[in-house]
């Protein structure tokens, strides 16, 4: 599987469980202030939780141009 598509398949996931979160949420037999506080978590986990996938992502990437750039100045300075 691509990056991409592995980035983009985590991204749809992501939504889709904050989509079906809140909607439960929402629909569910609470008082406003006790809604309002779940959501509020709700949306602090999601943030955590894509802020992770994030710095995963870079540290990846910075893994990856490190790696070309051991390939490459070797061939540069040739």
């Amino acid at each position: 599987m691509s990056e991409k598509s592995s980035a983009e398949t985590v991204l749809v996931f992501l939504l889709g469980a904050a989509i079906g979160a809140t909607m439960g949420i929402l629909f569910a037999p609470k008082s406003g202030k006790e809604t309002r506080q779940k959501i509020k978590t709700l949306m602090e986990d999601m943030e955590d939780k894509t802020q992770d996938w994030i710095d995963e992502g870079k540290e990846k990437a910075e893994g990856f141009i490190a790696k070309a750039k051991e390939k490459i100045l070797p061939i540069k300075n040739n």
